[in-house]
């Protein structure tokens, strides 16, 4: 445990790279745990692996300025400590026996929610999943006792062929999609009885019509195109 307490310390350090930037790692979820990984392949002294699936929620000040240049992130729902959250997949190896490492960790930054570290190093053809005793490939970095590290930081990446994603909250891209949302949890504006149903119903339906005359009415760029003469 105490080399997976030092990834997740990893983890955290990158959100707090600038300073005086405020962020953090808010929860980390183990999700599974394979030990020994590879088949139980043994790399020489150091021995077996383990291959960790976590989830890491990391936590931004929104009125931090250093974090101004993500879009919209002022719009965007917040916690009870006012601060905006997402979620990365997070996936390590290490060795089963901690005192057998270098202590060294190895962070291997994505690419398009793709590992890289183990082919670049291990000459290793497994992409994304690495479970089978050939998947680590040469074994360079398990021989040499190195912990590996990866982290989704995409949030446009479609989920699938084992990628490393991260979910970050969206902002509505037009009003029809805000109705929709707001359709599906209202419990915020119930909450307390500050709105009852009916009047957010009330709401809604205004709001339905400005959707209908926005949407079966011509925009004038689109006037302009097809309709002018």
């Amino acid at each position: 445990m105490k080399r997976l307490s030092t990834a997740v310390s990893f983890l955290i350090g990158l959100c707090g790279l600038v300073e005086p930037c405020v962020a953090e790692v808010v929860r980390f979820e183990v999700l599974s745990i394979e030990s020994p990984a590879f088949e139980g392949r043994v790399f020489g002294s150091v021995g077996t692996y383990d291959r960790i699936v976590a989830r890491a929620t990391i936590a931004v000040a929104p009125s931090d300025p250093h974090n101004a240049i993500i879009v919209d992130i002022d719009r965007t729902p917040r916690n009870a400590q006012g601060l905006v959250e997402a979620t990365a997949d997070v996936e390590i190896l290490r060795p089963t026996i901690a005192a057998n490492g270098n202590r060294r960790l190895l962070y291997d930054v994505v690419n398009r929610g793709g590992k890289r570290a183990l082919a670049m190093f291990n000459d290793s053809m497994a992409g994304n999943e690495p479970v089978k005793a050939a998947d680590a490939g040469t074994g360079f970095l398990m021989s040499r006792g190195y912990t590996v590290v990866w982290s989704g930081w995409q949030g446009d990446l479609r989920a699938g062929s084992g990628r490393k994603l991260i979910k970050v909250p969206t902002v509505a891209g037009s009003l029809r999609e805000a109705l929709n949302a707001l359709d599906g949890d209202r419990t915020f504006l119930t909450k307390g009885g500050v709105f009852t149903d009916d009047q957010i119903d009330a709401y809604m339906e205004i709001k339905w019509e400005e959707v209908y005359a926005w949407e079966h009415q011509p925009a004038p760029v689109e006037y302009k195109m097809y309709y002018s003469v």
